[in-house]
């Protein structure tokens, strides 16, 4: 992260477990991490001064006051390098998908987990080959998060966009 650099944040799509009949996305938060006061809105951009990491978190709330907080991706020089560790060559194609299957190379053995914007996980597992496949086929389109672990404690995120 640069100091004094502008980031935007975009919620693009978002999911509510009550139904769409019935639950409709009613407020949008953000928190940035660095002790600044909350945004509201599904599109905003926040101006980092200082160079220490943080963790960003969206909170989502419905019609029906139920509410879900997701953590988004670390930020910073500490939380950098140990998101990304040297050595961990992760390809994601095709991305964006218009089909919602993912081909995921160089992640053999590391295990997996997909979020949508809510936070809830909608796919997981194990890497057992060199190169494995995600199908969101079944997940409505927008932006999620793929986290990818290896039993030695390295750690990758990758945004997978579904159109």
């Amino acid at each position: 992260m640069l100091v004094n650099s502008t980031l935007p944040f975009a919620l693009d799509s978002v999911a509510t477990g009550a139904g769409p009949r019935y639950a409709v996305v009613d407020e949008v938060t953000w928190d940035f991490g660095d002790g600044s006061p909350v945004a509201h809105g599904w599109q905003v951009s926040h101006r980092y001064a200082s160079p220490a990491p943080v963790r960003v978190r969206c909170t989502v709330t419905n019609n029906l006051f139920c509410s879900t907080t997701a953590e988004l991706f670390p930020f910073g020089p500490t939380a950098t390098a140990a998101e990304h560790p040297p050595g961990t060559a992760v390809a994601v194609f095709p991305n964006p998908s218009a089909t919602g299957a993912f081909t995921v190379r160089g992640a053999l053995g590391a295990t997996y987990a997909v979020v949508d914007a809510t936070g809830r996980t909608v796919a997981a597992g194990t890497a057992t080959g060199p190169e494995t496949v995600i199908d969101l086929s079944a997940h409505a389109t927008g932006v999620y998060a793929l986290r990818l672990t290896w039993p030695d404690g390295r750690l990758r995120t990758r945004r997978l966009v579904r159109w």
